[in-house]
């Protein structure tokens, strides 16, 4: 079902079932030359989604997407793309790989409740907003390196089933990693910490690398679930020390710097 309301300038699909998807032309069949929310709600898309036919060149999507309860069963493709309106996924499945490298999200974006069953790539993304993960699952390797947070990231109860690499990337305002389980390896080496980052209550079952970080925020564990190492060769803290307050777990990592 469709559904279109002219003075929000908002088009609600419902149930619908998608085949491959380009959400520019979809926008230009709709006939409105200005931006639009579009809304997904329990839809299913069978092949590739993507936000403009330019897949090597950067390009521009104005409207806001919401997706809820939405199965996604083809890969997404929004690498060098520039989101200017709101970016939202609610319990929503992945079943092929999610590619936005090298985008900008110029509002909020959120993954949230979410399912990846495949590599989820965000490499050198920017989030200008803020930016969510909160409880989703990622089963494929989450990919986050070199990307550029300038509100607070989270990633609160998020599970990593498999390795999640966050290497060389800047918050600005810190990240909450509070009651997530990392499964494979969790890096975070040579990363750049601009404010309180907290892995509250977070269980870490393999190697914990952040060699070479540099924060100028506290970096707390607390109450934390350690089972392989915590590597922090090269680390340095500008601000406060890093804090461990009662680690739980197979050892009882210490911070060099």
């Amino acid at each position: 079902m469709v559904s279109e309301s002219n003075q929000e300038k908002k088009i609600l699909f419902t149930g619908v079932t998608f085949e491959k998807t380009d959400l520019s032309i979809l926008r230009k069949k709709k006939g409105d030359s200005l931006p639009v929310t579009f809304e997904f709600d329990q839809c299913t898309f069978k092949d590739e989604l993507s936000f403009g036919p330019a897949m090597d060149e950067f390009q521009s999507f104005q409207p806001s997407l919401l997706f809820r309860n939405c199965s996604f069963e083809g890969e997404i493709k929004g690498n060098r793309t520039q989101f200017s309106g709101q970016v939202s996924f609610g319990k929503c499945r992945f079943k092929k790989p999610v590619s936005v490298q090298n985008s900008v999200f110029l509002s909020p974006a959120s993954f949230i409740d979410c399912t990846f069953d495949q590599d989820a790539q965000f490499q050198n993304a920017i989030f200008l907003k803020e930016s969510s993960w909160q409880s989703s699952h990622f089963y494929g390797i989450a990919f986050f390196q070199s990307v550029r947070f300038f509100e607070k990231a989270q990633f609160s109860n998020v599970v990593f089933h498999s390795n999640a690499d966050f290497t060389l990337c800047r918050f600005s305002e810190g990240a909450s990693f509070d009651f997530a389980r990392s499964e494979g390896k969790l890096d975070l080496s040579e990363s750049r910490l601009e404010g309180l980052t907290t892995f509250r209550k977070a269980e870490l079952l393999k190697r914990v690398s952040i060699e070479n970080l540099r924060s100028f925020g506290q970096l707390r564990f607390l109450n934390t679930r350690f089972e392989d190492s915590l590597s922090s060769k090269g680390a340095r803290f500008f601000a406060e020390k890093p804090e461990i307050i009662q680690p739980q777990g197979a050892i009882r990592p210490i911070i060099t710097y």
